[in-house]
């Protein structure tokens, strides 16, 4: 479906009540899995827009005509918007993820943590999320977005010794980075290039596939990250919210709607 296409769509489903509440209620395992019935309850009452764009690519052939360069079609953005609430301030939350390559040859997305600014005693991922945008806040301030030797990297993994993505909030999903660790733009622009001239290298037969050196990623270094990651599968989340449940609303709100009504015609009462 073409962005036209879902814009038209978009218009004609703000108008139905509860669409997206529905939709969610609807979703595919990969998606219910993470979600609670605290979320359920939240996205019940006030979930009112769900849009995803491929912010990395061109809109349209005037953009191309004017000198863009598309980025990677697989970075994307999911944007909620809610009605005003009794669980955060936001009206909008909106998450990136970056498709980025890794020194080591590892390509996925990375994303970069967003806060919600809960009202007291409601923070439905008891701190988790919180804990992710201090580690974040304080790596960067120490220039190093790899850094363990922090207090806040102490406090986040013993607090997700006792969590994990399967008893958490789907809210956890906003603290997501990495299901390896960081990557910057600048390390997957360089490893980028590097690997173009690799298969250079290979195509013009002056290596042989697998005769070229390799940096190897570091098992201790990917295992210490994945003590502070918040939502272990926060990409394919992301991913499974962007390729399925939003191309797939309408069957997905139908699907809903049928249930409802199939269980309204079993009650006797």
């Amino acid at each position: 479906m073409s962005a036209a296409l879902y814009a038209k769509r978009q218009g004609i489903v703000s108008q139905i009540p509860n669409f997206w509440p529905l939709v969610f209620e609807s979703a595919p395992p990969e998606i219910d899995a993470y979600i609670q019935p605290s979320d359920s309850e939240l996205f019940g009452q006030c979930l009112t827009g769900l849009d995803v764009k491929r912010f990395e690519v061109p809109l349209g052939p005037e953009k191309i005509e004017q000198g863009a360069e598309g980025g990677d079609p697989r970075s994307v953005l999911i944007r909620f918007e809610f009605a005003e609430n009794e669980w955060f301030e936001d009206t909008v939350l909106e998450k990136k993820f970056w498709w980025r390559r890794s020194r080591d040859g590892w390509t996925g997305l990375v994303s970069e943590p967003v806060k919600i600014h809960w009202k007291k005693g409601k923070d439905l991922t008891h701190g988790l999320l919180d804990g992710a945008i201090e580690l974040w806040e304080a790596r960067k301030q120490r220039g190093d977005m790899r850094a363990r030797d922090l207090p806040a990297f102490d406090w986040l993994s013993r607090l997700l010794d006792n969590w994990n993505g399967a008893n958490t909030s789907f809210f956890t999903w906003f603290g997501y980075v990495s299901s390896r660790r960081w990557v910057s733009a600048e390390e997957s622009v360089t490893a980028t290039e590097a690997e173009k001239e690799r298969r250079q290298k290979i195509t013009d037969g002056k290596v042989q596939e697998g005769e070229e050196e390799e940096e190897l990623a570091d098992p201790e270094d990917e295992l210490l990250e994945q003590q502070v990651e918040v939502h272990d599968e926060g990409d394919t989340l992301a991913s499974v919210i962007a390729e399925d449940l939003w191309s797939g609303a309408i069957k997905y709100f139908s699907e809903c709607e049928v249930a409802v009504s199939m269980q309204a015609n079993a009650d006797p009462n």
